[in-house]
């Protein structure tokens, strides 16, 4: 009977030694789950400032692109209008019907 009982408490303890262990691997695996969940949100947000500046970027981008383009546009404009005046005044000077009829092109 004593030997059953050693036998016993042998069992006992290397359960308590197996509990122990099991329960320091589960606090590594938790530990490394915590961490790798923590540098997931790290990536996460730094991706997310990534996107925001790019799309920054391309904002600032295109409004450049249109301010050049409405450059243009109002030279274009600012162009049409001194060719018409200059053709008004040639026609109303002159009477040139080929550049009065510019002139009308030009207005319309």
């Amino acid at each position: 009977f004593p030997m059953a009982q050693q036998q016993l408490e042998e069992v006992i303890t290397a359960g308590k030694d197996m509990k122990e262990k099991i329960k320091t691997r589960k606090n590594e695996v938790d530990a490394t789950i915590r961490q790798a969940f923590s540098k997931l949100q790290q990536l996460l947000h730094q991706r997310e400032e990534h996107l925001l500046a790019k799309s920054s970027e391309e904002a600032m981008a295109k409004d450049a692109r249109l301010a050049i383009q409405l450059e243009g546009v109002q030279s274009l404009l600012e162009s049409m209008s001194n060719c018409h005046n200059l053709a008004s005044v040639a026609t109303s000077k002159y009477g040139d019907v080929e550049l009065l009829s510019i002139s009308h092109t030009l207005h319309n």
